[in-house]
């Protein structure tokens, strides 16, 4: 008994002489082909492939981005310049924060805010700034 492997080999081989007759007659339309673009493709046209409207509508949609994100740039630039310049000072943000802390500590009935914490300057002088004594013998 033959292999279904066998069987397929023996139709394939029946259909071989067609399928020779077949590429020798696409081979010479091919080659009519090939000499009517004989010059390589430029290097622009192989950057752009096979869908030069797919990249001109991406530079269209990146245009329109690069001039809104232009026109919204003035008006973000100018809004915060103003809030800017409509901030208290520093001081004015430490007044209020302690004064914030007052009220928490009245709230949550504390007697007195805790102190704040010393700086780390206050707490250990620089290296430099220590003096330190060495005994001579």
């Amino acid at each position: 008994m033959k292999t279904p492997r066998e069987l397929l080999l023996k139709r394939h081989e029946a259909a071989l002489p067609k399928l020779d007759a077949l590429r020798a007659a696409a081979l010479p339309a091919r080659s009519q082909l090939s000499t009517f673009n004989s010059q390589p493709a430029s290097l622009w046209e192989r950057l752009l492939g096979p869908n030069p409207l797919a990249w001109a509508g991406l530079a269209a949609v990146w245009l329109v981005l690069f001039a809104v994100n232009r026109s919204g740039g003035e008006a973000a630039s100018s809004v915060s310049f103003a809030s800017r310049a409509s901030q208290p000072s520093e001081a004015a943000v430490a007044e209020i924060v302690r004064e914030r802390r007052r009220e928490m500590a009245e709230l949550l009935n504390l007697d007195e805010p805790k102190a704040a914490v010393p700086s780390r300057s206050e707490l250990h002088p620089k290296r430099s700034q220590r003096r330190e004594e060495f005994v001579h013998v």
